[in-house]
């Protein structure tokens, strides 16, 4: 992983991904602003990692949590969904950001206008997995598991207030 375009231009992203022949951006933030450039990755598999927590400290984006932070920009995961671009969600450096994993993801939701699906948050989780650094058939067979954690989610009957969500009921890492 290359951390690459956390206020850099499009153009930067690409030398980092170009001369060091990274699988993975870390940021990649103005990435579309460059669209066949953006096509490139995408067709190549150039997986981003998305960082919310450190891109909302680092170049400022809103979020609605932070009141200091009204008057930034949106979040652009959604411009990057929209591209087809591999995407995932990263903590960056969870001791300066002092954020989990599972923060990260409601801080994209809170960022993104008009939040991000379930269906969206399944397929962010997807593409880590795809874009691990592990070898092949370790990755094939955490996707195989992943898959039917998915599905199992994506089939369970939603969880109601009379029906709260138990133990049993939520899919087993």
């Amino acid at each position: 992983t290359i951390h690459a375009g956390e206020g850099e231009s499009p153009e930067n992203i690409w030398q980092a991904a170009y001369h060091l022949h990274a699988d993975r951006i870390g940021h990649g933030l103005t990435l579309t602003a460059n669209p066949q450039l953006a096509a490139r990755f995408r067709d190549r598999g150039i997986c981003l990692e998305l960082c919310p927590s450190s891109n909302r400290e680092v170049v400022g984006f809103a979020d609605p949590a932070c009141p200091a932070s009204t008057g930034h920009p949106a979040y652009p995961l959604r411009n990057f969904i929209h591209a087809g671009l591999p995407l995932t969600l990263c903590t960056d450096n969870p001791g300066i950001s002092r954020t989990t994993l599972a923060g990260e993801y409601l801080a994209a939701a809170r960022m993104t206008p008009g939040g991000i699906t379930l269906w969206e948050a399944l397929a962010l989780v997807r593409q880590a997995f795809v874009h691990a650094f592990l070898p092949s058939a370790e990755r094939e067979r955490l996707l195989k598991r992943v898959d039917a954690q998915i599905y199992q989610t994506l089939c369970a009957p939603p969880a109601t207030a009379n029906t709260p969500a138990t133990p049993a009921s939520l899919p087993q890492a």
